[in-house]
């Protein structure tokens, strides 16, 4: 894996054990709450805005996956 992939899998995996963190620390009740400004995000909720950042990391690691 090149520098830059591992740069940047080394980010990846922080930002998402904070993501983690904060979401558990939040609760579930916090996730029902509105994101303003995310209304394009399913339903515009914490959660949904969550769950699209997720999707966009998994779709970071299938494309450092395919670069290795």
């Amino acid at each position: 894996m090149s520098r830059r992939a591992q740069h940047l899998h080394q980010t990846v995996e922080r930002q998402i054990a904070e993501l983690a963190e904060w979401l558990s620390a939040a609760g579930e009740q916090a996730l029902t709450q509105p994101c303003p400004g995310r209304e394009k995000l399913g339903d515009g909720t914490i959660g949904a805005v969550a769950a699209h950042t997720i999707d966009n990391y998994h779709r970071i690691g299938l494309f450092l996956a395919g670069t290795v």
